[in-house]
């Protein structure tokens, strides 16, 4: 997989993702990271996420932080220590 790079969009243009492609989050599994991801999910349609942290999946919030994401909508999530 290779990262596309995405221009800033105009504050007033509603950014569309692609919901087949995946997201990256860094800090997923943070306070911020997890509101992130869950906005993304929530309200531009991201399906697959891509989380990372320095303990990843064994950080402490790392099983909920999937929980709720799947549960708003997530189809796969992967928390990996980085």
């Amino acid at each position: 997989p290779r990262l596309v790079r995405v221009s800033a969009a105009d504050a007033s243009e509603r950014v569309v993702l692609d919901p087949e492609r995946t997201v990256l989050v860094t800090g997923g599994t943070g306070e911020l990271g997890r509101e992130l991801a869950e906005h993304l999910v929530r309200h531009h349609g991201v399906r697959h996420l891509v989380l990372t942290s320095r303990q990843g999946e064994a950080a402490p919030s790392a099983a909920d932080v999937r929980g709720a994401l799947l549960a708003a909508g997530a189809e796969s999530v992967r928390i990996e220590a980085c």
